[in-house]
């Protein structure tokens, strides 16, 4: 799936359950369909496919399985957590949460990877 806007290519669905950061940025970067040069996407582009609407729960050209997809931005929380950036793709808000971790407890909020690339 191409935006011809960003001139980005989405996988058209994501992994398709909970998964940690680490092994969605393993996903994405191994991701093979129509070639190579999949990576993680970022919280900008993620916001951006947000916006755009190419995104839903199964009904638009994107699948999305869950509400949360991984952005490749990482830091260090100030309780010295190993945290990855997200995106809620219920209202396309940014947010951190442990990169060990697929899935709030009890909210929820399930993780998922969505590969992206960049088009020539």
């Amino acid at each position: 799936m191409t935006d011809t806007q960003t001139k980005l290519m989405w996988a058209t669905q994501d992994n398709g359950s909970d998964i940690n950061w680490y092994s969605a940025k393993s996903y994405c970067e191994g991701y093979s369909k129509g070639g190579g040069g999949w990576r993680m996407p970022t919280q900008n582009e993620l916001v951006g496919l947000y916006q755009s609407g190419l995104r839903s729960w199964g009904s638009h050209a994107i699948k999305l399985t869950g509400n949360m997809v991984w952005a490749s931005e990482a830091s260090t929380s100030m309780y010295g957590s190993q945290d990855g950036d997200d995106v809620y793709f219920v209202t396309g808000c940014e947010g951190w949460f442990p990169k060990s971790k697929g899935a709030y407890n009890v909210s929820g909020y399930t993780h998922r990877a969505l590969p992206v690339r960049n088009t020539p």
